[in-house]
């Protein structure tokens, strides 16, 4: 299995900015599939307000640094079905292609 995490430094949820304490987002597949497995779980700052379903997500994401030692942002966006909430968690799954995501991405 190849994967990848990231720390999600902004979120959007159907066009509308969550405001965060912190995020990540876990990117998977197996070994010789193309198909992506992806999920996005994030603490907000007070009430979100998001309703069980499909919502498109837009993500800026950490995704290393450049020679400078500035960090690198990556911008991922995808349809996504929020499976929970618990107080202000919400745990999304992706319910689609994850555009911005390159397989390169993938390590062991």
């Amino acid at each position: 299995m190849l994967h990848s995490r990231f720390v999600i430094a902004d979120v959007a949820v159907g066009g509308s900015r969550i405001g965060i304490r912190h995020g990540g987002l876990i990117v998977a597949t197996r070994a010789g599939s193309a198909q992506l497995d992806w999920e996005v779980v994030i603490q907000s700052i007070g009430d979100a307000s998001v309703t069980l379903g499909t919502h498109e997500l837009h993500l800026d994401c950490i995704t290393g640094a450049n020679d400078d030692g500035h960090l690198t942002m990556t911008r991922f966006s995808g349809p996504a079905l929020l499976v929970r909430t618990v107080g202000e968690a919400l745990v999304f799954r992706g319910a689609g292609p994850l555009d911005g995501f390159e397989t390169g991405m993938l390590g062991d």
